[in-house]
């Protein structure tokens, strides 16, 4: 048996060769879900002190914790699906824009404290981006299918 020349790419059964666009969005959707993933039970498990600091009711963010658990878990199962779904990727971007929409009602609605407005600003910037991460990338893969 002769030896496989370093330059020489395998591919395995198990991840066959996947576009680089596909991969950059991939890539963008893992990064939103172990966000959600870390953030949402500390979210759930400092609800209640942070409650009154951030000026923000406790079943909002208890509420908000639950509902970013399920969509980080959403996004994990999406960015490991090979080839990966562009509707459920489409679905990841709307599900950002909501939250992005959720978050200025949250300002709206109720009086955050100065601590509470930096949480609620800061988190929609983070997720701003991420989105805006996935929109390009979804972009680029439509011209793979």
């Amino acid at each position: 048996m002769r030896p496989v020349p370093a330059t020489t790419t395998r591919t395995t059964a198990a991840r066959p060769e996947v576009p680089a666009p596909e991969e950059e969005l991939r890539r963008a959707i893992r990064t939103d879900a172990v966000a959600g993933l870390l953030s949402a039970p500390l979210l759930l498990l400092a609800a209640v002190p942070l409650a009154g600091p951030l000026g923000l009711p406790l079943t909002l963010l208890v509420g908000a914790g639950v509902v970013l658990l399920l969509l980080a878990t959403f996004l994990w199962f999406t960015a490991r699906r090979v080839p990966l779904h562009r509707g459920a990727a489409r679905v990841v971007v709307t599900a950002n824009c909501a939250w992005m929409l959720a978050s200025v009602l949250v300002l709206l609605v109720w009086s955050p404290t100065p601590w509470g407005i930096l949480l609620v600003v800061g988190q929609a910037l983070a997720v701003l981006w991420i989105t805006i991460t996935e929109a390009v990338g979804l972009r680029r893969t439509a011209g793979l299918r």
